[in-house]
């Protein structure tokens, strides 16, 4: 089988899409994704295409083959296509429009060598921290590039392709001034954690990933207040609750005060602001001092971040009941029936109350990076 390396920028994004619905067609956490939830993803995670990389089919495609993309692509974009359908409301007749097609898939073999069968897609941002967990110590790049997503298509395992191209990747990024490269990858994929244990990366923290229903969640805080009532009642007269327009003024550095870490490259700053019209920003003044802020993606419920300012966190004893009036609050500007809060390590200040609050630990994975 004859395949070549090629860069991401040079294909039409649609086959780049299709790649990446059929490498993660099988991964343990669910992904199903539209090819409208894929351009943002990569908005979102800034995405450089010219960084990215792909292995691409380079020769005589075999009927078998052509037949196993079709088929395979066929059967993923009716489901994602049912899931979108059964998501929304009868009246949305826009987003359906937007974001599904009956479109048949009948590739022909020229289409078939644009999608890559295998691929890592990288984001690129300046000044980006990590916490490094067993030191306590946080780890500031100038330049670090990110690993939204390394795939192969199912068919095309075990070749070895995603090793070539980290390595390709590797000897390319000292050419763009690059000092850092980070990623993510669950905690039970031991054959991936491998190969970028493998390559030189190292362990930098434990992630935790957390949900629970809206419907639930609404429950334990009225339960919980009721249970805290006296220290409640003390402080809800005392305190506003405000919306913020921005974070305009606030740095990566200003975030750490609330959540006590640095925020993992999906929740930080520099992605919310990508889609700052879908997200939602609460604070917490008390006393006319800002003591608590959060931020939630609204179509989906994800929590970017919720947290006490650490400078009032040894002052208050309270710091739970202003995390739960948080919580309650920003329910309400979300329609999800499900809330999610992923990327939480052990020092993050809202990680001791996860479990109280009754948030479901789903899955764990480890952030891993490596100095370039």
């Amino acid at each position: 089988m004859k395949t070549k390396l090629s860069s991401l920028n040079k294909i039409p994004l649609i086959y780049l899409y299709y790649s990446f619905i059929l490498a993660f067609s099988d991964y343990q956490v669910e992904i199903k994704l539209t090819y409208e939830g894929f351009k943002k993803l990569l908005k979102v995670r800034d995405i450089r295409l010219n960084i990215s990389f792909g292995i691409f089919l380079d020769d005589i495609i075999e009927l078998e083959t052509i037949k196993y993309f079709n088929d395979q692509l066929s059967n993923l974009l009716d489901n994602i296509n049912n899931e979108v359908k059964n998501s929304v409301k009868k009246n949305s007749s826009s987003y359906l429009k937007k974001n599904t097609t009956d479109k048949k898939i009948n590739l022909t073999t020229e289409e078939i060598k644009k999608i890559p069968i295998s691929f890592v897609l990288l984001g690129e941002r300046k000044n980006v921290s990590i916490l490094l967990e067993a030191e306590n110590k946080i780890l500031n790049f100038k330049k670090a590039v990110y690993d939204s997503g390394t795939g192969t298509v199912p068919k095309f395992r075990s070749m070895g392709f995603s090793k070539l191209i980290i390595n390709e990747i590797k000897s390319k990024l000292k050419k763009h001034r690059v000092d850092g490269f980070v990623l993510e990858v669950l905690e039970e994929n031991e054959k991936a954690k491998n190969l970028y244990l493998n390559a030189g990366f190292n362990i930098s923290r434990k992630f935790h990933c957390y949900n629970i229903e809206k419907e639930k969640l609404e429950e334990n805080l009225n339960l919980l207040l009721a249970q805290n009532k006296e220290s409640y009642e003390s402080i809800i007269n005392k305190v506003s609750i405000k919306k913020m327009k921005s974070l305009l003024f606030f740095k990566e550095s200003n975030i750490v005060r609330y959540c006590n870490t640095p925020l993992s490259w999906q929740n930080s700053i520099k992605s919310i602001r990508n889609i700052l019209n879908k997200i939602s920003i609460l604070s917490i003044y008390y006393k006319n001092k800002l003591i608590a802020l959060s931020a939630i993606e609204k179509t989906n419920g994800d929590i970017k971040f919720i947290g006490v300012n650490k400078n009032y966190q040894t002052i208050f004893e309270n710091n739970f009941i202003f995390i739960l009036i948080l919580l309650k609050a920003i329910l309400k500007e979300t329609k999800s029936k499900r809330i999610s809060l992923l990327n939480i390590d052990k020092k993050s200040s809202i990680y001791e109350y996860l479990k109280i609050i009754g948030f479901n630990n789903f899955i764990n994975q480890f952030e891993m990076y490596i100095k370039i």
